[in-house]
């Protein structure tokens, strides 16, 4: 055969041999992150006939002049194209299969958010609790925030359902439609909250299942609206509505299973002659100036925090405000829901 024929067949032969595999590799690319198996399946396989060409160019210079002379000629016709369209494919699998994948980016928090949350899928349904292995339905929020460092973007601070949902309300931050990926979702008035996925899909903690993620309107609570989650610019401050203040009264059990019924006798005045107890921070409480969730907040009482309480005192609603002193002596309201009186 001539070395003009030779060449054509060579050349047919690569062509033969790389195209359809070429083809192949991009269109498993295509296929997402599942064709990242079939790339290196490839790549093992076609690193054999590459790794086998260089074993015989090996035999072909210390080889015997007559046996040199047979490795030439089935190099020639068989071992040189396959090595060349090996070399070609392989390096097309690898760059393929080495591409990274597009990570969720730092300037999508709700998209950060929303992964936060699922990371604690299956998790078990505690009332009060906020992770990071048991939450309540607004304990899961809390949680999946500030695992993002966004919490200024639902107030600063750990909040029931339903100051979440007052809070979000109050600045014309609510829609019963156009729910969107990454807001929040409440039912039942605020008896219970979550995320919403879009498409109709929510992520939250029940009280019989943990967390989950479920159907808008498959739970037994009716769907309230949609919280619209500022997700554009820096977070904001959180305000005087940030933290676990006061919710307002209800009679209902919600679904955190906490019962907000109105104390008798209210009264709007700090009481005095109150004898000092001392009491610990079930959650993350605000600090306020006075005994109402409208005072400003002047500091943070973390979650576990003891201290003395030298009062009580009831919002205009009629809710129960304790006067404390930290340890460190700083002094003010916090809301009675997160503080356990430990007595003497």
């Amino acid at each position: 055969m001539s070395v003009h024929g030779r060449s054509a067949r060579r050349r047919l032969l690569i062509v033969t041999l790389a195209v359809p595999v070429i083809v192949a590799v991009y269109l498993t690319a295509l296929l997402g992150r599942v064709a990242a198996l079939p790339r290196l399946a490839i790549v093992a396989l076609l690193g054999a006939p590459v790794i086998g060409s260089l074993y015989i160019e090996e035999g072909h210079r210390r080889a015997p002049d007559g046996v040199r002379r047979g490795l030439a000629a089935m190099q020639a016709l068989r071992v040189s194209p396959l090595k060349a369209a090996a070399v070609m494919v392989l390096t097309v699998a690898l760059l393929a299969t080495s591409a990274p994948t597009a990570p969720v980016s730092a300037a999508k928090p709700a998209e950060a958010m929303i992964q936060a949350a699922r990371a604690y899928l299956g998790s078990p349904y505690v009332f009060g609790a906020e992770g990071p292995h048991r939450f309540d339905c607004s304990g899961l929020i809390f949680r999946a925030f500030a695992d993002i460092g966004q919490l200024q973007r639902i107030g600063g601070g750990r909040a029931k359902a339903v100051t979440y949902m007052r809070w979000f309300v109050s600045r014309g931050m609510a829609s019963k439609s156009d729910g969107q990926r990454g807001d929040l979702v409440i039912w039942g008035n605020g008896k219970h909250i979550g995320i919403y996925l879009g498409k109709g899909r929510v992520i939250s903690a029940l009280e019989d299942q943990g967390v989950t993620v479920h159907g808008l309107h498959a739970i037994s609570f009716k769907f309230t609206t949609f919280l619209k989650v500022s997700w554009k610019g820096r977070a904001g401050n959180g305000g005087a509505a940030g933290g676990p203040d006061e919710a307002g009264p209800k009679k209902n059990k919600n679904n955190d299973g906490e019962s907000n019924e109105e104390p008798t006798e209210p009264n709007d005045e700090a009481s005095g002659g109150v004898e000092t107890a001392r009491g610990v921070a079930t959650g993350t409480l605000n600090l306020r100036r006075g005994h109402d969730p409208s005072e400003r907040v002047i500091g943070w009482v973390s979650k576990g925090s003891r201290f003395t309480i030298t009062g009580t005192g009831h919002s205009p609603s009629g809710a129960l405000w304790y006067s404390i002193e930290m340890d460190n002596g700083k002094s003010g309201w916090v809301y009675s829901r997160w503080v356990n009186p430990l007595g003497d």
